[in-house]
């Protein structure tokens, strides 16, 4: 008999790749309709389909890998690594070829055999960092690729818009 634990597990096993495929379906069955961020993603599904669909679209290869898994209570724990070749658009930084890497270690809760909370460490800057900084100054120097990574900054939470001084909130 499959324990608990070992049941946990194979959710995130399977939430993982359905994330990787960017299925839309498959994330809808794994994670609940409340599904809650502790992270600057917004909570919900839906932030995480349009996040699988960003990943998905700029690294086509990609393919993201579970390197250690551990279950305990309600909690799976998750070192992943993504890697991939940056050969689609990223958030309005055009394609450069080069193959990265993206660290993240994650945490979910799982209750009756689906997601319902996560929290995540995710080396987002070690991803920019290897996709170059030429090729992002050139996205911040173009105004609609500025656009585009500002309205992405400001839904997963990076950078919020703040008044400006003397206006009334």
């Amino acid at each position: 008999m499959v324990d608990v634990h070992e049941k946990n597990k194979d959710v995130v096993v399977r939430l993982m790749d359905a994330f990787s495929a960017a299925d839309h379906a498959l994330l809808d069955a794994l994670m609940s309709d409340d599904y809650i961020q502790h992270n600057p993603t917004p909570n919900g599904r839906e932030p995480v389909k349009r996040m699988a669909d960003i990943l998905k679209n700029a690294f086509p290869d990609g393919r993201m890998v579970i390197n250690d898994i551990i279950a305990e209570g309600d909690k799976v724990v998750a070192r992943i690594s993504m890697t991939g070749t940056h050969s689609g658009p990223l958030i309005g930084i055009a394609p450069t070829g080069k193959y990265v890497e993206m660290t993240s270690i994650d945490i979910w809760r799982i209750e009756n055999g689906i997601c319902v909370e996560h929290w995540d460490e995710v080396d987002r800057v070690g991803l920019l960092r290897q996709i170059g900084l030429k090729a992002i100054l050139r996205t911040l120097l173009k105004s609609s690729g500025r656009r585009q990574i500002l309205s992405f900054a400001r839904e997963q939470g990076i950078m919020v818009r703040r008044p400006k001084l003397g206006s009334v909130r």
